[in-house]
């Protein structure tokens, strides 16, 4: 099986138990998100992170929900089940269809929120419920 290489530029920053990481690129077919995710939980396992603030400027239409599922299950075990993760989306794709991957990411064991502005994502990774 051939690795896949994120087709995205990821800049990572620690802030104590925080991975901060900014995301750009204009491709959002999911084995190709997939391979960014495996590059973000590569780092977050690296720097010991328990929270993690993903920070998307990936240009295009979000990934379909009939892509979802398959998705979210591809996620399980590459080690960010114990980490606490805000998504914003920038392009403001803050909308039911991101209200169901929460849901099946959190189905999938994952304690994950997608925001539309960084200030409210702060506030939940910091502060929010469990």
């Amino acid at each position: 099986m051939t690795a896949v290489r994120s087709p995205y530029e990821l800049e990572f920053r620690s802030v104590g138990g925080e991975l901060q990481v900014v995301i750009r690129g204009d491709d959002r077919h999911p084995e190709n998100v997939l391979a960014c995710w495996r590059e973000i939980a590569v780092q977050a396992q690296r720097r010991d992170a328990v929270r993690l603030l993903a920070i998307s400027h990936v240009a295009g239409e979000p990934m379909p929900m009939d892509k979802m599922p398959a998705f979210m299950a591809s996620m399980t075990g590459l080690g960010l089940e114990g980490v606490r993760v805000a998504y914003v989306d920038m392009q403001g794709f803050k909308t039911s269809l991101m209200e169901t991957a929460e849901i099946m990411a959190s189905e999938q064991g994952f304690s994950v929120r997608v925001f539309d502005n960084v200030v409210a994502a702060e506030m939940w990774l910091r502060h929010g419920d469990e």
